[in-house]
């Protein structure tokens, strides 16, 4: 059995494994896309997570307008009891997205490192094989692409998890989304 995931942040707790929001013993009402928006947020506190990038990481390939995504965060700020105009936990970024408020009091149950991946080792053993090229004095510039939500940050956590255990190289990861 897996063990329990959640985010905790003022007086609640996002039970990852079963996607509810808890405050104290109740349950907070929230649909399966809004409990995937503030996950996704609370998972990175603090920094501005773009629309676009809640969009690819919450819908996938489902074409959705910002209409819906404004929409799904109103639900989440009606769940927590925030406001727009004194936010305690997700604050609007202009026009760009959204910052998750959760501050010190956050803690997270989630792995710090990516667990298993199925089926993308080979593309991992290629990263690390380029890394170690790359460390042996010969430069290195890699490019991973593909369609959105087939796991190509995946593959980046992983590999990134696996260097972190390594010394004598430095990974810096860089994000473009469509305007």
């Amino acid at each position: 059995m897996a063990p329990e995931q959640q985010l905790t942040f003022g007086p609640f707790r996002l039970d990852v494994t079963d996607g509810r929001l808890w405050r104290g013993a109740h349950v907070v009402a929230l649909r399966p896309r809004a409990i995937a928006v503030l996950r996704y947020l609370g998972e990175h506190p603090g920094r501005l997570v773009t629309k676009a990038e809640l969009r690819q990481h919450v819908w996938g390939d489902t074409h959705v307008t910002e209409t819906v995504l404004r929409v799904c965060v109103r639900e989440i700020r009606a769940a927590l009891g925030d406001a727009v105009s004194a936010p305690q936990y997700i604050q609007t970024v202009g026009q760009e997205g959204y910052r998750f408020l959760g501050g010190s009091d956050l803690e997270s149950s989630l792995p710090l490192t990516p667990g298993p991946l199925v089926g993308r080792q080979r593309e991992v053993e290629c990263l690390e094989g380029w890394f170690l090229h790359a460390t042996s004095g010969h430069r290195q510039l890699g490019f991973i692409n593909g369609e959105a939500g087939v796991g190509k940050t995946t593959v980046i956590e992983l590999f990134s998890s696996r260097l972190a255990t390594r010394s004598g190289g430095r990974v810096a990861c860089g994000q473009c989304g469509e305007h």
